[in-house]
């Protein structure tokens, strides 16, 4: 959907940054906000926002654009595309379309988060990392305890007491 025409185009692009009401060809009035706007808005990078906006326009059709073709957004998509980050963010559904698609359907999953499915080797290769970790994060401690050790019987002088006290 293109906004007027020239000049106007140009407004409305602007306008957008701040999410300004504008009339589209129609003569309906809506709240349109940049990219860079619901990016903030949804913490977001560029390229996440443009996925969200494909999927979005397969399952509710286009969204406006400016002159330079760039992507507006009306405050009821914005609405939405928060919506659906919310249900992927909470794991309720597999992916962004998915959680889109419960929207448009009115029956948006509740209750507890789907399974992820997992690759069972995966699974296992990541359980014997885990275990390595703990592993080497006990070693770890134990060489800074025999460092502390020797430091302690190598120095003995560094470990009295400042300020002039002998204890």
């Amino acid at each position: 959907m293109w906004f007027g025409g020239g000049q106007r185009l140009f407004s409305i692009a602007e306008s957008a940054q701040k999410g300004s009401t504008v009339s589209d060809l129609t003569g309906i009035s809506q709240r349109l906000f940049s990219p860079r706007a619901v990016q903030e808005r949804l913490e977001v990078n560029d390229s996440t926002l443009r996925r969200y906006a494909r999927a979005y326009e397969t399952v509710w059709g286009s969204l406006p654009k400016d002159y330079r073709r760039s992507r507006l957004y009306p405050a009821e998509a914005v609405t939405r595309l928060e919506r659906a980050k919310g249900l992927v963010d909470s794991g309720k559904v597999h992916s962004f379309r998915q959680a889109l698609e419960s929207l448009k359907s009115g029956h948006p999953p509740s209750g507890e988060p789907v399974e992820r499915l997992e690759n069972p080797r995966i699974s296992d290769a990541l359980r014997v990392i885990h275990e390595e970790i703990l592993a080497l994060r006990a070693e770890v401690a134990e060489v800074r305890r025999q460092n502390r050790e020797l430091t302690r019987r190598l120095m003995p002088g560094e470990n009295k007491p400042r300020g002039g006290q002998v204890s």
